[in-house]
């Protein structure tokens, strides 16, 4: 199994921009809560949003997020939340069950870190959701 600092590090690589790498991995280690709410305001400044697609209107559905992720049943993913889910890795359903809705920043991503589900704060309306998917040829 993959430990938490290999899916994080990983996880940097893949969606966070690299001048911003070094200082959001050290948040996830040592001040989770720094970068948790990161979550909620600008992810622009923090994540290769090139690599990150709004979940349409349309597509916006709790029992639609494992599809656009193409993530299979048996498959765990890595929580980052503010809430006593953080730092767990749980089936795919739990993880689209804990972080779908919630309301304030937060993201799970399957263990091999190349495929992530982010929901921004909610201030008006339904949050922002995206997925990102990063695939190696």
């Amino acid at each position: 199994m993959r430990t938490r600092e290999k899916i994080l590090s990983d996880f940097m690589k893949n969606f966070i921009i690299t001048e911003r790498q070094e200082r959001c991995f050290f948040e996830l280690l040592n001040k989770r809560e720094l970068f948790i709410r990161r979550l909620s305001h600008n992810i622009q400044n923090i994540f290769k949003m090139k690599l990150l697609k709004k979940i349409s209107k349309n597509d916006d559905f709790k029992d639609n997020i494992q599809k656009l992720l193409n993530i299979e049943n048996r498959e765990e993913c890595y929580i980052v939340s503010n809430d006593s889910f953080d730092n767990h890795i749980v089936p795919i359903n739990e993880a689209i069950d804990i972080v779908y809705g919630q309301g304030l920043g937060s993201l799970f991503m399957n263990l091999k870190s190349t495929k992530i589900f982010l929901e921004a704060e909610q201030e008006q309306g339904p949050p922002d959701r995206f997925i990102g998917i990063r695939e190696y040829k």
